[in-house]
């Protein structure tokens, strides 16, 4: 797991939503009859565009107050609590129970750069909360996404992908998705599906595609689904054979996980499309000898490049020491071009 550097704004963002939050509760238990209905609408109208404001109701203690303010003997000032809380309920994200009584799990708010000199990118991210002291395998930050996402921000690589007709892109097992975020926004004439098996992993990936300001225009063709390789049938139906472009990090790290990548590639891979799979090497993760050898049987066209540059690797050279990273290159024959593996190097 790679510890990425905290986004101070978004920490800052986080402590005024709760002092306003206190701020609501005030009104609602000590206001008049009308104060308190525009703080309810206010509850209601925030925690709608956007799930953090339900966690700050939650953590300050105003889910209480709008409890309470549901019996109230007027009928609006009832019908608004109501209407407040049942806004809060839909909205709590995973690890916040509501009402919390206190008890909601902290978020983690990062920075991922993930850009190259000619096109810098940060992405600013929501780490999803979760229950239990550990954090599940798509809630961590892998240092192969990272290195994926710089890969596909030179501009080397970017040209290459301006030789596809389609412009369709799939990532698969994404996670915290920081790949295909990148590949989105260095990328904006890309329709860009970003997808993991998890279904809160990929609510959370929907809230910080959404939260990427910077490039609205870019993330406007960007979507996320849940994708289970293996039960996948509806997905199946409507996306077969029909991305130009397959990406994946550290998609391989059991045993099982192998064949399934490969169904995946079979079934979504277009023709003449092309993969770009960082994964740790076969010494480094269970699984990923298996998932070679899988490959090899395949009519696939397939490079492997080890990743030592330390442009890309910049911030993280202790666990690629530890885990070195190799790319795969898996091409549907020699339509599409080689990317530009020198960059790795």
């Amino acid at each position: 797991m790679l510890v990425l550097d905290a986004d101070a704004e978004a920490i800052a963002a986080e402590a005024a939503r709760t002092a306003t939050a206190s701020a609501w509760a005030r009104v609602i238990r000590e206001g008049d009859d009308l104060a308190m209905i525009d703080a309810l609408r206010a509850v209601r109208a925030n925690a709608q565009a956007d799930d953090e404001w339900a966690v700050a109701v939650a953590c300050s203690g105003c889910d209480r107050s709008i409890a309470r303010a549901m019996t109230s003997v007027r009928a609006d000032v009832a019908e608004a609590a109501s209407e407040a809380y049942a806004a809060c309920v839909k909205a709590a994200p995973l690890g916040v129970g509501f009402p919390s009584f206190g008890r909601a799990a902290a978020a983690s708010f990062v920075v991922a750069r993930t850009g190259s000199a000619a096109a810098p990118l940060t992405l600013r991210l929501r780490l999803g909360r979760e229950d239990g002291l550990t954090r599940s395998v798509s809630g961590m930050v892998w240092h192969s996404s990272v290195a994926l996402g710089r890969f596909l921000s030179r501009a080397e690589t970017r040209a290459w992908t301006r030789a596809f007709a389609g412009r369709r892109c799939l990532e698969i097992g994404g996670g915290t998705s920081i790949a295909g975020m990148t590949f989105a926004a260095q990328c904006p004439d890309w329709d860009v599906t970003l997808t993991d098996v998890d279904a809160a992993a990929v609510a959370n990936t929907a809230y910080n595609a959404k939260k990427q300001t910077q490039y609205l225009d870019a993330f406007a063709r960007t979507a996320a689904r849940v994708l289970d390789w293996d039960d996948d049938d509806e997905f199946h139906e409507e996306h077969a054979n029909s991305f130009d472009v397959i990406i994946g990090a550290d998609v391989v790290h059991e045993e099982h996980m192998a064949p399934g990548v490969v169904r995946a590639l079979k079934r979504y891979l277009a023709p003449g499309g092309c993969a770009l799979i960082v994964n740790p090497v076969p010494a480094s993760r269970s699984g990923a000898q298996t998932f070679q050898n899988l490959l090899d049987e395949e009519s696939w066209n397939v490079q492997r490049c080890l990743i030592t540059s330390p442009i890309i690797c910049v911030g993280m050279e202790e666990e690629c020491e530890d885990v070195p990273l190799e790319l795969y290159v898996i091409r549907d024959g020699d339509a599409a071009a080689l990317p530009p593996l020198d960059v790795l190097k």
